[in-house]
């Protein structure tokens, strides 16, 4: 996990100011090393810098470029895997042809490695950088499609005269960009302030974008970001910048496949769909495990951060790799609020009992949350939605004085159908295809988990919604979202603003397509930003082993109705952890995810919170 910022420039630049100050905002995200090269296409020389006071590797220093370049790569390193100085960045390959810088790991790095060699390929470090280099020269930039992991890369291939951008599948890393056709300047970060920093990068607020996330909680749906200069490049895209035309394209490599029928429910099946998901979801940690650093688990006491600590226990069991890394006893961080309605305590002590775990306990309140929050907000950089975010910065914060690298429950939610909405997508699929029976099951089910008929029905909101045709649901969300987009309107000082249509897709006609909406487009990217921000803040790596694509390719195959069953969430989960997780766990009734405390709720909806923003929001819009 590390910082990455890059400029191209149609015209030739003689000093290297920018790429300094956009680099320098990342230390947080590398703080073990520090590298620059300037390319001058023109006369075809490529120079190597670095940074007097950061660079294991010295050399020339940025600060004294004598001749001009029109390509800047810069890199700040976290050491993860490697820790040698071979494994220092921009890594070049196959005699300074082709140049790299990478934030992220790609975990089946061992096994791609392998076969390159087989292929005739050499290596002299033990880094995963150098197989993304030695793949790309084998297969171009169909490479990505043979990795499995979390990334976001610039790769510069003198031969080609390209820089060849590229991010993971489901946008784990970020990647942000700024093109001025007029000045004709390309440069890219790995967070928005970098971009930021660069002298032709405006401040100027995307007012559509403010007005999506106030009135439809939409950040990450699409590639522009409140910042009207910065784009994101998309979760499953290339970007392939010419640097003889000076123009690029964006490639979607990765779209993520979906089955769109409700199927009829066999027991035998799903425990057929059960053991394969265990299969899948040993071998994602397991691979998630490599690292030459200690490595710890986020336990909130759920059932998706507890089968990751319970997985790694099978592992740690079975076959003793990763000792080194995770110790004599696995580390768990958990956020506790005691005597509080959303705290889990009890659950995550009851997991560090069943796998003899050590468990490191934080307590967020109210009073820390206002002495941190103008840096969580400067880390964030863009709006999030509610407290819970300080709830998960005071985890990662906690687990930093124990280790550089930390697995997470994110994705479990939105592969396994964890949230209530997905039920009332699920309801009214059935509906719709006269599936009496089931949905008689369903309902009833439904019922005794809320354990009362008036509570079950104030949930299905949005059932509505879900049941309308598809033109009549921009209408009905309107009409519900009325009062808001009018306020919204006028705090905005605007008339009118265009409506993200991408909304209305997480009330699609069936369960497996809301899914791929929370997954792709609406909740899954938000938390993803949320986790990279909050980890990178304390120099932490986080894996999600949810997200591993084998896994998520295979359960959005199955049909829906082995989602939900009998008022189960997250049916197949539940049997794939079956002898696994104590009963307590696997068999949890109640929903809480990751929240913050009741009485951090409270106040955030009140008037001393109010006056507290006000004191300050110097420079907030």
């Amino acid at each position: 996990m590390c910082g990455i910022a890059g400029i191209i420039s149609l015209n030739n630049m003689t000093h290297a100011g920018p790429i300094i100050d956009m680099l320098s905002t990342l230390k947080h995200r590398g703080p073990d090393d520090e590298g620059y090269i300037g390319v001058n296409t023109e006369l075809n020389s490529i120079c190597e810098f670095h940074s007097e006071k950061s660079s294991i590797k010295k050399g020339e220093n940025i600060s004294s470029l004598r001749e001009p370049v029109n390509v800047f790569f810069g890199h700040k390193r976290l050491s993860i895997i490697d820790l040698s100085a071979a494994g220092h960045q921009p890594m070049s390959y196959r005699n300074g042809a082709i140049w790299i810088i990478f934030n992220g790991e790609i975990y089946n790095y061992k096994e791609l490695r392998d076969t390159l060699k087989k292929n005739g390929y050499q290596f002299g470090t033990n880094s995963d950088t150098e197989v993304i280099l030695a793949a790309y020269q084998e297969w171009g930039v169909n490479c990505v499609k043979h990795f499995n992991g979390d990334w976001a890369f610039a790769l510069y291939d003198k031969n080609r005269q390209i820089v060849f951008l590229s991010r993971d599948r489901y946008g784990i890393k970020p990647l942000y960009y700024h093109y001025n056709p007029v000045l004709k300047i390309f440069a890219f970060g790995s967070e928005v302030k970098s971009l930021l920093k660069a002298p032709y990068v405006s401040t100027d607020i995307n007012v559509g974008k403010i007005f999506e996330f106030l009135v439809f909680d939409l950040m990450e749906h699409s590639c522009e970001t409140m910042y009207k200069d910065v784009h994101q490049l998309g979760p499953g895209f290339n970007l392939i910048f010419n640097l003889k035309t000076f123009a690029f394209q964006c490639d979607q490599y990765y779209e993520l496949a979906y089955n769109a029928s409700a199927g009829s429910y066999n027991h035998r099946q799903a425990l057929k769909y059960a053991d394969d998901i265990r299969d899948l979801l040993v071998d994602s940690v397991r691979i998630r495990l490599r690292a030459d650093v200690p490595i710890g688990t986020c336990l909130s006491g759920g059932l998706d951060s507890s089968s990751i600590v319970v997985t790694i226990n099978k592992i740690l069991k079975e076959e003793g790799i990763a000792s080194d890394q995770i110790g004599s006893r696995q580390k768990t961080f958990t956020a506790s609020f005691p005597n509080d309605t959303v705290d889990e305590t009890f659950f995550a002590k009851s997991i560090n009992k069943h796998t003899d775990a050590k468990g490191h306990f934080v307590f967020p309140s109210i009073d820390a949350m206002k002495r941190e929050i103008k840096q969580i907000i400067w880390h964030q950089d863009e709006p999030f939605g509610g407290p819970s975010v300080y709830a998960q910065w005071t985890v990662m914060k906690k687990a930093s004085d124990y280790v550089r690298v930390i697995l997470d429950g994110q994705g479990g939610d939105e592969v396994f159908g964890g949230y209530a909405v997905y039920r009332d997508a699920y309801l009214s699929q059935l509906a719709r295809d006269f599936k009496i029976k089931s949905l008689f099951a369903e309902a009833v089910g439904a019922i005794r988990m809320r354990k009362s008929l008036w509570k079950m029905l104030r949930e299905l909101k949005s059932l509505p919604i879900f049941l309308a045709p598809r033109p009549l649901k921009s209408i009905l969300y309107i009409a519900w979202k009325k009062k808001l987009i009018k306020s919204t309107l006028n705090l905005l000082k605007v008339d009118s603003c265009a409506l993200p249509f991408e909304f209305l897709f997480s009330f699609a006609p069936n369960l497996n397509e809301v899914l791929y909406t929370y997954q792709m487009k609406y909740s899954l990217p938000h938390l993803l930003h949320y986790e990279d921000r909050n980890s990178m803040a304390f120099s932490i790596e986080s894996r999600t082993p949810f997200t591993d694509y084998r896994l998520v390719d295979y359960v959005f195959a199955v049909p829906a109705s082995y989602k939900y069953h009998k008022g189960w969430s997250k049916w197949l989960l539940r049997l794939a952890m079956r002898g696994l997780l104590p009963d307590e766990i696997l068999w949890r009734k109640d929903k809480i995810g990751f929240a913050a405390s009741e009485s951090m709720n409270k106040y955030n909806k009140s008037k001393l919170f109010e006056e507290w923003l006000q004191s300050i929001r110097e420079g907030m819009f």
